[in-house]
């Protein structure tokens, strides 16, 4: 009986506090809701905080064989790994099981790791009989997930060079943090063919490193 009406009074109390925030961050006064509460409970306060966030925040619906997580509170990007054992090529398709249900208006980025772009990627160099632990060299390209699909989501990773029977034979190791993904709201607009476009720019049509200032450079070899 006691812990029933314990459980019920700390609940009133958690969404009073959530209802204070959500009020307070929707009128720019959430410093004056945190003082009026003089400080106590802070750990309930963060709590209803949270609360208030979560209750904001859209809902993507995923299946997959680990959970979705962030390395970090406040990151922006949830890590994607590596499912199964997978050969490294020229262009590899690294399988995560991750297949996701966008809300109405959003969209989800591929990214890659700055630690894996940095050292390379984590793998298994297998070669003359020994399995030796190696990083890749190589990039991971970054993709757009539409609202609409469905499959899984999978991880395309471009080696620096071409693995052959000398080299040995590289393995991303199922379990391998390979990616990240983050999801965002997509900005729709409306598209409208016309005749031509204004040139009245400062740039106009330069592109593709016209401003690099290396016109005198010689041909890349």
């Amino acid at each position: 009986m006691y812990t029933i009406m314990i459980i019920s009074v700390f609940a009133l109390f958690v969404g009073f506090v959530w209802v204070l925030l959500v009020q307070g961050e929707a009128n720019g006064r959430i410093e004056a809701v945190e003082k009026s509460l003089n400080g106590h409970q802070a750990w309930m306060v963060e709590l209803a905080r949270d609360m208030s966030r979560m209750s904001a925040a859209p809902v993507v619906r995923y299946v997959g064989d680990r959970e979705l997580l962030k390395a970090h509170k406040g990151d922006s990007c949830y890590d994607l790994y590596c499912v199964e054992d997978t050969v490294v090529g020229k262009r590899t398709l690294i399988p995560t099981g991750l297949r996701v249900a966008l809300p109405e208006g959003w969209e989800a980025k591929v990214w890659p790791r700055s630690g894996n772009t940095l050292k390379g990627m984590p793998a298994k160099r297998h070669v003359n009989g020994m399995v030796l632990d190696t990083r890749v060299k190589g990039m991971v390209e970054i993709g757009t997930i539409d609202e609409g699909y469905r499959g899984e989501i999978g991880v395309i990773f471009t080696c620096d060079f071409v693995p052959n029977a000398e080299k040995g034979k590289y393995v991303i190791k199922a379990g391998t943090k390979v990616a990240q993904i983050d999801f965002r709201k997509r900005t729709d607009v409306h598209v409208v063919k016309v005749e031509s476009v204004s040139e009245d720019t400062d740039r106009g049509e330069s592109g593709f490193g016209s401003s690099d200032g290396d016109e005198h450079c010689s041909e890349p070899a």
